[in-house]
């Protein structure tokens, strides 16, 4: 078991397989073996088939709530959604319910892998919906900490007070609220740099607009039957009126925004993104990816030198990173290109362009061929030079392509997946097609198992796990069973 973990840190996957196969051919009763093969899988590049191990695991034990959670978020990030929502409703009461239950209970990690998923396949409003809630999850827990304030002077509890005014000090620097934070922000620059609305939410806006006066005139034949007949004896003039209460209760659970259309159509993107931003910098500064977002949002809206002190501090955390470098050069050809800077701010960006964290007072195209120079055995920091050579010169295409991304260059730790998916996109979205389809073929023979370079389905050497005969198993618990009676009690 731990042998297969090994292999699969190293990159092996073939090899974790063949060993945790022996290992389950062993002991076939052992659910941990089934989670670590699971996970083999998904570090592989292939979701569908961990969902699928990890299901057939929680199927061994369907009393498990950790399994019955794991099953779901493996399948969340699948983007098996429909799936993912039929498994946690099982330990659910009210499952007709269940995604307001799951507001309720403020289930954020649910929240935030099913918004993320939603953010995967493009539908921008309901993974923004699902990713506010988690904010709004937090200001009601902020807004419930007024009520001990009071309690703690009272009962004298005065260490428990000061440790509840720290919590409420760095709240939102929450790595929950971080994850969601990020995720939000990244929308609102791609829904910015769409133009603010999409042809999509457009189509859906006029539907949801043609649909509202059906509404109203559904209400109005209601509101006329409810009227009170004279004729009638005062008893039976009460009994709609109750009727009328329990429609109330009903209503409290519709949601007239239900696929998020609203969250998109907003007229400056930016602005929401900012205020995101503004909380990740106040409370989660130490983040490299606070910084490194807060200069996407502050160069699309030309405040340079907040952008520059994004730079700077994420220069700070980690100056060799590839994300940083690719935030350096583009801000230093962003500001030469620009029009209309004052000559005040040019000449503080001159002095920090000075500086050892940032250019060091080399021209940004010099400093991009140094970088590429000291980092040549990385290929992510390879890739990072080569994205910015089609930034600064975009006409010099075959020789980014030739020596920076598709050399046979031996790399110190070896290509990792996130990496080659990321230079895939470059190329398919400034070369011609046959160049990407053969960077595809070559990754697809490094990550056999990934299912991004297959064309989005299962490699043909990945094993299904087998289905489950339960006509004649009566021993085993089911989740309504005596789990869900304890939990009715």
């Amino acid at each position: 078991m731990f042998l297969s973990q090994h292999y699969c840190q190293i990159g092996n996957t073939k090899k974790a397989l063949e060993v945790i196969n022996r290992a389950i051919k062993h002991t076939p009763t052992v659910i941990d073996l089934y989670l670590i093969k699971a996970r083999i899988y998904k570090k592989a590049g292939d979701a569908k088939v961990a969902s699928e191990w990890l299901e057939y695991a929680r199927e061994l034990d369907l009393a498990d709530r950790f399994l019955n959670t794991t099953s779901t978020r493996y399948l969340l990030r699948a983007d098996l959604i429909e799936s993912a929502e039929k498994i946690i409703s099982l330990f659910i009461k009210d499952s007709e319910n269940a995604r307001h239950n799951i507001y309720d209970m403020q289930v954020m990690w649910y929240e935030q892998e099913q918004g993320s998923s939603f953010y995967r396949q493009g539908n921008y409003g309901l993974a923004l919906k699902r990713l506010i809630s988690i904010s709004r999850h937090f200001m009601d827990i902020k807004e419930d900490q007024f009520d001990f304030h009071s309690y703690c002077l009272q009962k004298m509890t005065l260490r428990s007070y000061l440790s509840l005014l720290r919590l409420e000090d760095r709240l939102l620097g929450h790595k929950v609220y971080a994850r969601a934070a990020e995720v939000i922000v990244s929308i609102y620059l791609e829904l910015h740099d769409q133009g603010a609305q999409t042809t999509q939410g457009k189509k859906n806006v006029q539907q949801t607009t043609s649909k509202q006066p059906q509404k109203q005139t559904q209400k109005q034949p209601q509101k006329q039957t409810n009227k009170p007949n004279p004729s009638q004896p005062k008893q039976q003039q009460r009994q709609p009126q109750k009727k009328n209460q329990n429609v109330k209760k009903t209503k409290k659970w519709i949601d007239f925004d239900n696929e998020g259309y609203g969250l998109i159509q907003v007229p400056n993107p930016l602005e929401h993104a900012e205020k995101y931003v503004s909380n990740l910098l106040k409370f989660s500064s130490s983040n490299l990816k606070t910084h490194l977002l807060a200069f996407e949002v502050f160069i699309r809206k030309k405040k340079y030198l907040l952008a520059l002190r994004a730079v700077k501090k994420a220069s700070v955390i980690d100056p060799d990173h590839p994300d940083v470098h690719r935030a350096k050069i583009r801000f230093f050809h962003t500001v030469s290109l620009a029009s209309g800077i004052p000559e005040q701010v040019l000449k503080v960006i001159e002095l920090e362009q000075q500086l050892p964290s940032l250019l060091n007072g080399q021209d940004y195209k010099l400093y991009n061929q140094a970088f590429l120079d000291k980092h040549s055995a990385s290929f992510p920091h390879r890739a990072a030079a080569a994205e910015m050579i089609l930034i600064i010169s975009p006409d010099d295409k075959s020789k980014s392509i030739a020596r920076y991304l598709l050399e046979d260059t031996k790399d110190t730790n070896g290509p990792q997946l996130n990496d080659c998916i990321r230079v895939h996109k470059v190329l398919q979205s400034n070369f011609d097609e046959t160049i990407a389809a053969g960077y595809s073929t070559r990754c697809l023979a490094i990550f056999p198992y990934a299912t991004y370079f297959n064309n989005g389905s299962s490699s043909e050497i990945s094993d299904h796990p087998p289905q489950l005969d339960r006509s004649s198993d009566t021993s085993v618990e089911t989740a309504s069973g005596p789990d869900s009676e304890k939990q009715q009690k």
